[in-house]
């Protein structure tokens, strides 16, 4: 049951890099795309991060910012959201947060 436990918490976590990154890289505008995301998020505590960074970001704040908050995501995922804010190149970096969740999922089941 543990090893559950730890794939259903890391699953949401990929959805939202994958969901995000397609959403952006096809012109969606930001705050939609976290409309989009948090409604396909399959997880309350990952939602209500993604309303914070809805929130958040309507305001004018990084979206990095509520999800440091939040704890929820591993410091080096946002670390890269921080980089791909910062570069203009968002998309780019979910990819690779997406595909660095994609991994720890991988080697969780292995284990």
């Amino acid at each position: 049951m543990p090893l559950l436990g730890a794939v259903f918490r890391k699953s949401p976590k990929s959805r939202f890099s994958w969901t995000l990154e397609t959403l952006l890289a096809s012109g969606v505008p930001v705050l939609q795309a976290l409309n989009i995301v948090r409604e396909t998020a399959g997880n309350v505590v990952v939602s209500n991060v993604l309303k914070s960074i809805h929130d958040g970001v309507k305001e004018g704040e990084e979206m990095t910012t509520p999800l440091r908050a939040s704890r929820v995501f591993r410091p080096m995922i946002i670390g890269l959201l921080d980089i791909g804010n910062q570069t203009g190149a968002l998309p780019d970096t979910l990819l690779i947060a997406a595909d660095a969740c994609d991994q720890e999922m991988d080697n969780t089941v292995t284990r």
